[in-house]
Order: C-alpha cells, then structure tokens, then sequence
C-alpha cells in the first residue's frame, strides 16, 4: 500500500522517496512535536512530506497502529531469548559503567543515518565536549538521497557504526552487505527510546566498545537484540548507568 506521501518497501512504511521511517513520524507526532519540530529532528523530510505522512496515518490509523505494536512486540521477544542466550553482555556493560574513559585508545566512531533524530547527535556532542565523540551527521556525510547499501558502503568506508532507526529493512541489508565487504556494525534504536535514554545509551556503548571489539554486527538499543554475521541474536538488555544531566531540551 502506498500514495503520494508514504510507501510500503519490503514490508516497512517509509515516506515517500526518502529512508525515513513512517513510525518516526508518528512516534514524533504521538510525542507532541509539531510538524515543524519534525522537520528539524529529521532535516531531509519538507513540511509537505511530514504533514503528508501524518495525514496517511490519520487516514489508516487502526492499520497502523496494529503494526507499530506487531514490531514492538517483537522487539520485546527478541530482548528477552537475547537475555537468555548472552547473559556475557549485560556484566561486560556493567563491569565497565563506572570505569573512567581511556582517551588515548582507539575509539569508536559514529554515523547518523537519515533517519535519525539529529537532536541525539546535537546532544552528544553538546554532553560529551570533553571526551570529542565522534559522531557524524547524515548531512555532514552527504547520505540524503542514498540507498540503504550505498549509507552501508560510506559508513563503512569511512571506519564508522552506523546508526539509525530502521529496524525493519536494514538487517537484511547489512546481512546481504556483509557477503561482500566488512563493516564496524549498526546500531538501530528503538523508534519508543527517548533522546535522553538513547543519549545515554550510545556514550555507554563508546566507553565500552574501543574499535567496536565485536564487528559484523546489528545492535539493538533498547531492544538489544545483537545479530551477527552468521548466527541469530546475541544481546544486550536495557542497563542501569549513571545518570547524565541532560538538558530539558532533549
């Protein structure tokens, strides 16, 4: 099913001619953000796009709304045989939470997908001066108008783990990528994660990952599904870190 506005690909409800998810659109909406606020959180959508969006959802609200809550639930599945497989995870996080940040190794580096709030980017960076995260915007990289395998070839390329919120049609791209060229990793956020949580979350995962020790692989925040190159999940589940003070802003 598709218009004007909002396409079905492979499953997944994206807007129209663009990698944005629809369920980013309708989570910001269901947040309260305005259609402007929208556009700023995710700059590569116009206004027409977003309120294009939100009238397609208004318009099939129960089908939508059935598979916003189908994805969540199996996010939720996922988590919990991924807790039970890999319990290694969860203590490797909490043994490292507290432990001061060795500036002089090798860190990992970030790559902002088109599909994800850039007020997460801007809150890291704004957070986190003094430890210099290095985290790239899907603008700085040039990934507006790029396919899911050419934003795999430039993130890789360029030595990063992407992030982003497509969890319905970038697994299967990075499996099918990662038959022809190795990559850092993905992290895909949950589209429910709040900015403060999800903040909180990548500055964990960089303290913890120098060089990103476990390549060729899907994290999952707030899910914490991991998928590797050959095997079904492994993962992490929701942890406890110390709380950041963080802008009412975000």
């Amino acid at each position: 099913m598709s218009d004007k506005y909002v396409a079905r690909i492979d499953g997944a409800y994206r807007v129209a001619g663009t990698r944005v998810s629809l369920d980013s659109v309708v989570y910001s909406r269901r947040g309260g953000e305005s259609p402007e606020s929208i556009q700023r959180s995710f700059p590569t959508l116009t206004l027409a796009q977003i309120h294009g969006a939100i009238a397609y959802y208004l318009a099939h609200d129960n089908e939508i709304d059935q598979y916003l809550s189908e994805g969540e639930g199996e996010f939720q599945r996922l988590r919990r045989a991924s807790r039970e497989a890999h319990p290694e995870w969860y203590e490797k996080l909490e043994r490292n939470r507290n432990e001061i940040v060795d500036l002089s190794s090798d860190k990992t580096c970030f790559q902002a997908d088109v599909n994800l709030n850039e007020n997460i980017v801007i809150g890291i960076r704004q957070l986190a001066p003094q430890i210099e995260i290095n985290f790239q915007t899907a603008h700085e990289a040039g990934l507006d108008g790029c396919s899911d395998p050419e934003v795999l070839h430039l993130a890789a390329s360029d030595n990063r783990i992407l992030v982003t919120k497509d969890q319905r049609i970038m697994p299967k791209q990075f499996v099918d990528f990662m038959q022809v060229r190795n990559s850092l990793g993905v992290l895909i956020i949950s589209q429910k994660s709040n900015i403060k949580r999800t903040i909180e979350e990548l500055i964990l995962i960089w303290k913890v990952f120098d060089s990103w020790h476990h390549v060729e692989k899907v994290l999952y925040l707030d899910l914490q599904a991991l998928f590797s190159k050959t095997t079904a999940a492994r993962g992490l589940d929701p942890y406890s870190i110390t709380r950041l003070q963080i802008p009412t802003a975000f």
